[in-house]
């Protein structure tokens, strides 16, 4: 497909003006409410091991993050380069 690899993947550049804490408001709300739901699901909480608590935050937030991330990059570019 056209548009996608490797560029699209290194393309870190931050779209929507620069707006950091507004854009990672809501990655950080999905990745609170999936990590505290995976934790309650996997027993985490009472094996108190704070690498898997942190995984069960982490994951969820980093895919959130892409996911919006890369939403904005394809609203952005003009109507002839989307897939």
């Amino acid at each position: 497909m056209p548009g996608h690899g490797v560029s699209a993947v290194t393309d870190l550049r931050w779209p929507a003006g620069g707006r950091l804490v507004a854009e990672l408001v809501p990655p950080l709300k999905v990745a609170l409410v999936v990590g505290t739901v995976l934790c309650l699901i996997n027993g985490t909480y009472r094996n108190a091991s704070l690498a898997r608590v942190a995984l069960n935050y982490l994951v969820p937030f980093v895919v959130a993050t892409y996911s919006r991330l890369s939403l904005l990059r394809s609203l952005a570019s003009p109507p002839a380069e989307r897939p």
